[in-house]
This record gives structure tokens, sequence and C-alpha cells, in this order.
């Protein structure tokens, strides 16, 4: 895996999995990839699968990022 860096020193290896969440507040359970990966990798969650049933608001200063469901 690697991300904007193309660097040698910049790739992990991982292995990705489908796994369902559920997220009980609003009775949503969907199927999103997830990475395990090697080493130092930080946690990111990602736009694949999420992110496609929410839209997304992040306020800076208020240091506060918001989840709006998409209907």
């Amino acid at each position: 895996m690697s991300g904007i860096a193309k660097k040698e020193e910049c790739i992990v290896e991982g292995r990705i999995h489908d796994v369902d969440i559920i997220i009980p507040d609003i009775k949503l359970k969907i199927r999103i990839p997830i990475c395990f990966a090697e080493g130092d990798a930080p946690f990111l969650l990602g736009r694949e699968g999420f992110m496609d049933y929410f839209d997304v608001k992040f306020k800076k200063q208020e240091k506060e990022t918001i989840f709006e469901l998409i209907k």
C-alpha cells in the first residue's frame, strides 16, 4: 500500500477485508473495506463504503467533524 508519496520507504504491506459495521444510534448497518497494515501506518476512515452514506462537514475552529446521513 502507498499513499500520496510514492517513495519506497512510504510503502507498507497490508490486507483489505470487507467488514460489517453497525451504527446503533441511527440503526444503520453497512459493509466497508478495512485495511490491516504492517508498520507505522495511521488510521484513516476512507471514502469507500462509509462516506457513501454521509455528507461530511469539517469545522476546524470548533474542532468538530459532522456526519449527516444521506437519505
